[in-house]
């Protein structure tokens, strides 16, 4: 994260915030989570329509909570160790998207 104050202030600070920063983080989230769809059919992941929304929205969920959780330095974080974490990350990422 080039900056992480910001992306603390964006991933742990803003959520309900007020109003108009949930609105903003919900539609960046739909947003990003249609383009993963998007991607993940371009690459021929043969499979329903309604499939390939909820990996995608998995993905970006998965993407956001880890991140958050490695901003705020949370015990799921800090117990496996920044590797296993990661690698953690990557494996259930496999999963959505194998």
């Amino acid at each position: 994260v080039a900056h992480p104050r910001w992306a603390m202030v964006y991933f742990v600070s803003s959520v309900g915030v007020t109003l108009q920063s949930e609105v903003l983080r919900r539609a960046a989230r739909y947003s990003l989570s249609r383009e993963v769809s998007s991607t993940m059919q371009r690459l021929g992941n043969e499979t329903t329509p309604v499939d390939l929304t909820v990996r995608a929205l998995g993905i970006v969920t998965l993407l956001e909570v880890g991140a958050a959780d490695q901003l705020r330095s949370s015990l799921s974080f800090r117990a496996p160790g920044k590797v296993k974490f990661r690698e953690t990350l990557t494996e259930m990422m496999h999963k959505l998207f194998p």
